[in-house]
């Protein structure tokens, strides 16, 4: 054992942190800087890098390695910096976390969560961007430390209690400068990062000013006395809003000049109750209660004035369904969710029908292997390959039977919304990860176009209780909780675990098992088997 100190050369006897080297060294925070500790032969050695050397500021509160093997340092008062430590000086320092008390750091994927003094925890990002971690109606947090769960789960140790959150995994919005945000029918993350959602008749608008923080506006969109619900939207090529309304038809929105554009004039399809609408191009496919219509921009998109017709020919071969949803896929099949005749979709100008064992479809998504999933009340989901269907229900670990709404992510999983929640379905394992209940997903009770997918990869879903930011990346690819034996008995008396024969009359064993997962824990399970070995003569060997 050896004890360093002042007269080892440590520049300072009051230590804060300290970390192992990816080299072997032991860097050690104090008073007065850093000091780098390494042993040879039995013999101490210190070598110490302070404010005078170019650190910041003289006292290191914390320090930790990332996953690029970076050392991350937190001062008394000069915020956060990178230090590089084969060649002993700073590489980076943050401008927007270059001042404050640091208590603690923690590097968690790509991201860095600093615990402050002052502004409480923040997180940093791989693309540098800098944001504050809030809590629940938006209540900024402070610990005095705080540390990171196989779940991606953020834990953070205040005065008098221990909390957990999803950190950035899972964000609620339910207000933004005191205007209250719920009951949301429609969302669409746009090209330029601005999130549109609809609740009720309105059209909101949610967008990050020059400061990060995130900013609110509100359309007018219909002057009738009493204005239809807008229960789907749509970005087109030009940058336009199209929105699809319950009883009122479709509008095309300029977020330039706010000037909105009616499409209800004919008596069709148009001037019903829309459901559903996508695009292609300049192609527009509208779907609602009276069936299927597909607009054309012919010219000057970019005008609120833009020639836009009707495909006349197209609507007379199309069917009068109730259709739910319209969606297009990577071969430029559109397919069709129906109420009463299941699922369509169209190839080379034909209408084909998919024999379900369902009438309903609400929802479609395609995976990253071409699969073409979609959703159905009180079944669940089925996908269509190589001109077979094939189900996955509640039976396979759906976690509600009644999906609202289907959306394929970028990192190649599948979100499923229900009304508690959603689960994350890995397509190729069909294995699941829940959120649900214990991360305040219950009752959120989301509609059919509640979700859409930002330039950034994060997730946002529209929900009654407001808008659900979920970063995918976050969640870790673990499917099951990590397994402990804590004890085994035979007969109530304690046996080493390591003991592998037992006695005719040992007959009665009891295995006490830890198995944590705080995202869901009423669906943590155990199961067991028993395995016979015959052995040689009349007697068998049993392993568990």
């Amino acid at each position: 054992m050896y004890n360093i100190d002042h007269d080892d050369n440590l520049s300072d006897d009051y230590c804060y942190a300290m970390v192992l080297l990816p080299d072997g060294r032991i860097c050690v925070g104090t008073d007065e800087g850093i000091n780098f500790v390494e042993f040879a032969n039995g013999i101490k050695k210190v070598t110490s890098f302070g404010n005078s050397q170019g650190l910041p500021d003289d006292i290191v509160r914390s320090m930790v390695i990332d996953t690029q093997n970076r050392l991350w340092l937190g001062f008394q008062e000069k915020g956060i910096c990178i230090f590089d430590y084969t060649k002993n000086q700073i590489t980076f320092q943050p401008k927007d976390i270059s001042n404050g008390q640091i208590n603690s750091l923690l590097p968690a994927g790509d991201n860095l969560w600093v615990n402050t003094e002052e502004n409480g925890i923040l997180k940093y990002d791989k693309y540098g961007k800098c944001s504050t971690l809030l809590l629940e109606n938006n209540v900024q947090t402070r610990a005095i430390d705080i540390l990171t769960d196989l779940e991606n789960s953020l834990w953070f140790a205040e005065s008098i209690h221990l909390t957990r959150t999803t950190g950035d995994k899972i964000t609620a919005f339910t207000s933004i400068n005191n205007s209250k945000i719920g009951f949301i029918h429609c969302v669409l993350s746009d090209r330029k990062g601005g999130i549109w959602f609809c609740p009720d008749s309105q059209l909101g608008h949610m967008y990050q000013n020059e400061s990060g923080k995130w900013e609110i506006e509100h359309f007018k969109i219909m002057d009738s006395k009493q204005p239809a619900d807008i229960v789907t939207i749509y970005e087109d090529k030009y940058g336009f809003i199209w929105l699809g309304s319950l009883g009122e038809g479709v509008y095309r929105f300029n977020p330039l000049t706010g000037k909105t554009r009616s499409f209800n004039i004919k008596a069709n399809i148009e001037e019903s109750s829309i459901l559903s609408i996508t695009g292609d191009n300049d192609d527009i496919w509208i779907g609602g209660f009276n069936g299927v219509s597909k607009l054309h921009i012919d010219s000057d998109g970019y005008s609120d004035k833009a020639i836009i017709t009707k495909d006349t020919l197209f609507d007379t071969k199309m069917m009068k369904d109730y259709v739910y949803s319209i969606f297009i896929d990577s071969k430029k099949r559109i397919w069709f969710g129906t109420d009463e005749n299941g699922a369509y979709y169209l190839k080379d100008d034909q209408l084909i029908n998919l024999p379900l064992n369902h009438n309903s479809v609400h929802s479609f998504a395609e995976d990253q292997n071409g699969k073409i999933w979609f959703s159905m009340p009180d079944v669940g989901l089925g996908y269509f390959v190589n001109s077979n269907i094939n189900y996955f229900t509640a039976k396979d670990g759906l976690s509600d039977p009644s999906p609202v709404s289907l959306f394929a992510m970028k990192n190649g999983k599948l979100i499923v919304v229900h009304s508690n929640g959603f689960d994350i379905l890995d397509p190729n394992t069909l294995q699941i990860i829940y959120h649900s209940s214990e991360e305040n997903l219950a009752d959120i009770n989301c509609d059919l176009n509640s979700i859409s997918q930002s330039e950034d990869s994060t997730i946002w879903i529209g929900s009654e209780k407001g808008l659900i930011n979920y970063n995918p990346f976050s969640d870790l690819n673990i499917i099951e909780p990590a397994l402990s034996f804590s004890g085994i008995s035979v007969f109530s008396k304690n046996i080493e675990a390591s003991r592998t024969k037992f006695t005719h009359d040992e007959n009665n064993l009891r295995f006490e098992i830890n198995g944590l997962w705080y995202s869901d824990p009423q669906r943590v399970n155990y199961t067991f088997f028993l395995k016979v070995i015959p052995t040689s003569g009349k007697t068998q060997k049993t392993e568990v």
